[in-house]
């Protein structure tokens, strides 16, 4: 009998184990941005345009000023994924003397750019909203989303 109750027990305990793991998958799939994760997006991301034979895309000409803090021009090789209303972007720079990684993602009202490298801190961030145009962004929204890319991405490598 105690064994039938213990397997039984068990048996409850694991079904319930694998439903809370269901429940709570996308937190416990979160990882941590690392400088080695950094460097194989990096590599992944020319590794796939080189051999599907992208040519660097030029970020917005009202954007770059604001986000590199310099009128050149900024060109740029990325990877996309969408998911819903959002589209997310995970872009290297390939023109510039220092390479850099700007992540952005896309909404119906606002594109938000995130400018890092392989130290993983946020250099620089900015909105450029529909009605109101490019701005630099800073304060918590902007340091909140800044960790929600850089885990989305950690966890797409």
């Amino acid at each position: 009998m105690a064994s039938i109750i213990s397997r039984r027990s068990a048996l409850t305990t694991g079904l319930a184990a694998l439903g809370t793991a269901a429940i709570f998958a996308p937190a416990f799939a979160q990882q941590k941005m690392t400088a080695e994760t950094m460097k194989g997006l990096i590599d992944l991301t020319l590794k796939r345009n080189k051999e599907d034979n992208k040519v660097p895309t030029r970020l917005g000409v009202q954007v770059a000023p604001v986000l590199f803090g310099s009128s050149a021009e900024v060109r740029f090789l990325q990877l996309g994924n969408d998911e819903g209303a959002l589209k997310e972007r995970f872009a290297v720079t390939v023109n510039l003397s220092q390479q850099h990684v700007v992540m952005f993602s896309r909404t119906e009202d606002a594109i938000y750019f995130h400018r890092t490298g392989m130290h993983l801190r946020r250099e620089m961030s900015v909105v450029n909203r529909r009605k109101d145009g490019v701005s630099a962004w800073s304060g918590p929204d902007a340091v909140k989303d800044f960790s929600r890319q850089m885990t989305y991405w950690a966890g797409r490598l």
